[in-house]
């Protein structure tokens, strides 16, 4: 009987670790060429796959694709997944109207013309959504982490769909289903105020904020701010030999920048329990429509404290410099 108990558990033991262990499955969504952080956040995660930590199901690009910087966006994410070997991860992308002005990113293009990839340009990508639906469809129950470092402009999209070819679910339905959590670079905490991944599309981050079905931790403005990271790409890499390192060439001139991106993409794999203390409550937006022709939309995201909500914000504990190597730890990986 000794033995048997003994055997019981260590075959107790064995699963739990198993599925400790399990990799992360994920979507990335990201405005990539808007801001440098989101590269960053994509060899970040490639990381993280090498290292058995996740596995990247797809990447989809919020920048419109028939603006410039989704146009050159998706090719962008296209050159940095082959580079880390592994130009077979699915993209998608917003082929809606592009809310801001054009032709904004210095290294998209650039990248995309120096590194080999398959994909042209955003236009051959299949829309957002539909790369939602199939990915979601095809996954386990309570099983996916999304990742949006972007606008919530597809994620909108996916929540008013209906049934198709992938699912007889609705898209909230489906996101009810199969997500796990989702990690959202937006917002600032605890105070609220305008920020350009909520603000961008104001009104599909309202929808979305309110109708999402499962917990968000989302990971503001103010956090970011604190972690600087990506200089040093250029100290280990030479011209032209790493995708990452020269869109932060382009974008800083080689120096550091503020890591919003990473911190959430980070967040989704390793969670918060090093790094990080959580707030729980209840997040929403207030958009106030422009009163004369040709002005912005204007909006800030609001927090109220609730032991109930399904939302999270991210408080940093850490040292942030601490945090920062970490980060960069990961982000200067070459490919395996």
């Amino acid at each position: 009987m000794k033995k048997l108990i003994t055997l019981f558990s260590s075959l107790l033991i064995f699963s739990i670790l198993s599925i400790a262990q399990q990799p992360v499955k994920l979507i990335l969504d990201t405005d990539i060429a808007l801001d440098v952080d989101d590269a960053g956040a994509l060899a970040m995660l490639h990381r993280l796959q090498s290292l058995g930590e996740c596995e990247i199901l797809g990447i989809v690009v919020s920048s419109g694709s028939r603006s410039y910087d989704g146009y050159w966006g998706a090719a962008c994410v296209d050159a940095i997944d082959s580079y880390y070997n592994r130009g077979d991860i699915p993209l998608g992308i917003y082929k809606g109207c592009h809310n801001i002005p054009d032709r904004v990113s210095n290294f998209s293009k650039q990248v995309a013309d120096a590194f080999p990839h398959d994909l042209p340009n955003g236009a051959y990508a299949p829309e957002a959504w539909k790369l939602y639906r199939k990915i979601l469809s095809e996954q386990a129950d309570n099983s996916v982490v999304v990742v949006t470092v972007g606008f919530l402009n597809n994620l909108a999209a996916l929540l008013k769909s209906g049934p198709d070819e992938y699912s007889a679910m609705t898209g909230i339905e489906l996101v009810r289903k199969k997500v796990k959590f989702w990690s959202c670079m937006g917002g600032q905490f605890p105070q609220g105020n305008e920020e350009f991944n909520l603000n961008t599309y104001a009104h599909d981050a309202a929808y979305v904020m309110e109708q999402w079905p499962v917990k968000v931790i989302y990971g503001g403005f103010e956090v970011g701010w604190q972690v600087m990271t990506g200089g040093g790409f250029e100290k280990i890499y030479p011209p032209g030999t790493n995708p990452v390192a020269m869109a932060f060439k382009l974008y800083t001139g080689g120096a550091d920048r503020y890591s919003w991106d990473e911190i959430s993409a980070y967040v989704a794999v390793r969670g918060t329990a090093n790094y990080f203390d959580v707030v729980r409550g209840t997040n929403r937006m207030e958009v106030y429509d422009p009163q004369v022709l040709g002005e912005r939309v204007h909006s800030r995201n609001v927090w109220t404290d609730d032991p109930g909500g399904k939302d999270y914000y991210l408080v940093l504990k850490a040292d942030p410099e601490d945090l920062a190597a970490e980060l960069e730890k990961l982000m200067y990986a070459a490919p395996e």
